[in-house]
């Protein structure tokens, strides 16, 4: 996975068995809404978002996105940018489905289509499930030097 210093960490705890369309939609999903939020609110900023299976065992599924961001002209995101963009993403991500658990969504917010599709497919894995959760962090990695 290279030398990327920020990633998200998407969990699946289940149960039941996951239908392999639903695991691919939970992770794909991601993926687009990511794309979609660095676009719409960080512009000259591209995202190039990849899916890395972390670790896969009975009744959970863990997998890193490598966020692939870069500023206009090519410059890398800083650190510290980085950081910002992830820690904002994974709260609009937490307030979106709790919104729509709640059925309370702010006006302005998944107005779209396509939102809401990815939505819908970001949760189809853990819907028929009763126990099942989805938990979505992000990561940080410092290199440390010895003194």
């Amino acid at each position: 996975m290279g030398e990327q210093s920020a990633l998200l960490t998407l969990k699946l705890d289940t149960a039941e068995p996951i239908e392999l369309g639903d695991f691919v939609g939970a992770f794909t999903s991601l993926a687009n809404e990511f794309e979609r939020y660095v676009s719409d609110t960080y512009p000259g900023t591209k995202a190039d978002p990849r899916m890395y299976v972390r670790e896969v065992r009975s009744g959970c599924v863990e997998a890193d996105m490598i966020t692939g961001l870069v500023a206009a002209a090519g410059a890398v995101v800083t650190h510290m940018d980085q950081i910002l963009i992830l820690e904002d993403f994974v709260r609009r991500w937490g307030s979106r489905m709790t919104a729509l658990i709640t059925n309370k969504i702010p006006d302005g917010e998944l107005n779209t289509t396509a939102q809401l599709n990815d939505y819908y497919k970001a949760t189809e894995a853990i819907a028929s499930d009763p126990i099942a959760s989805h938990k979505l962090t992000a990561a940080v990695f410092e290199k440390r030097v010895k003194a």
